[in-house]
């Protein structure tokens, strides 16, 4: 995974959930202990999309234990 996170845009729709799982863990690590905020998470991922769309997937992501 590449650690750069900025370094390249994704389009957050077309993104797999096992690669935003490994960005948003990236971002644990070299974020704070207590997790990632939303506009870093949205930040990393790039792309357009709405408050709500990145809420529903984190959400189904954490119900299936990823994160």
């Amino acid at each position: 995974m590449n650690i750069c996170l900025n370094k390249y845009k994704y389009n957050y729709m077309l993104m797999s959930e096992k690669d935003i799982v490994d960005r948003i863990k990236a971002l644990k690590i070299y974020g704070s202990t207590k997790g990632v905020s939303r506009t870093a998470i949205r930040r990393t991922l790039g792309g357009t999309f709405t408050t709500k769309q990145l809420n529903t997937r984190l959400q189904r992501m954490v119900k299936k234990k990823d994160i």
